[in-house]
């Protein structure tokens, strides 16, 4: 059990990238979730039902409502099913740390914090997965969905300022002349 369940994250792990850099439908919950879902077709197989615990214990993943379950045999029902417990910023995080281990948080609209959504404020987050700076913003399901973009490569320093300038836009701020 021990070998599937290394092997199944590794499979996570690779589709996830792939999905980084492949076409998405740009909102970041429901492509994590579509990644999940491919794979645990993958390795339980299509005409199988699974419970949230089940994909947790295969996956390594600490998604809520365990008992929860998601026909395989139905990819969009079992995807929307999955992407609705990846709106917070625990959940979304817990997943990307399946790829990355380098975010940041850098900028929030008024009526947010830098550390935590709050007050129905949009976050501007940013990871980092091979050598590919991804920004993506996060609220409360009810102020915006949670999108993502490619943003710049790690190399790429005179891009960086252009990116935060657009990213800042996008959650309402208008651009900081001190960025670094």
């Amino acid at each position: 059990m021990a070998s599937l369940k290394a092997e199944a994250a590794q499979e996570l792990n690779r589709a996830i990238r792939r999905t980084l850099v492949g076409p998405t439908t740009g909102l970041l919950p429901y492509d994590l979730a579509a990644a999940v879902v491919e794979v645990a077709i993958e390795f339980l197989g299509y005409d199988d039902e699974c419970s949230i615990a089940e994909l947790n214990a295969l996956f390594g993943l600490d998604l809520d409502e365990p008992d929860w379950t998601v026909a395989l045999n139905d990819v969009p029902a079992a995807t929307w099913a999955i992407e609705r417990l990846l709106h917070g910023e625990e959940a979304l995080l817990g997943m990307l740390a399946l790829v990355t281990r380098d975010w940041s948080v850098v900028a929030s609209s008024p009526g947010g914090t830098a550390t935590m959504m709050s007050d129905d404020g949009i976050g501007l987050y940013e990871f980092t997965v091979d050598g590919r700076v991804y920004f993506f913003t996060l609220a409360e399901p009810d102020v915006c969905d949670t999108q993502w973009w490619f943003a710049h490569g790690v190399g790429d320093p005179e891009s960086r300022a252009r990116a935060m300038r657009d990213g800042r836009s996008v959650i309402g701020l208008p651009a900081d002349t001190h960025e670094s």
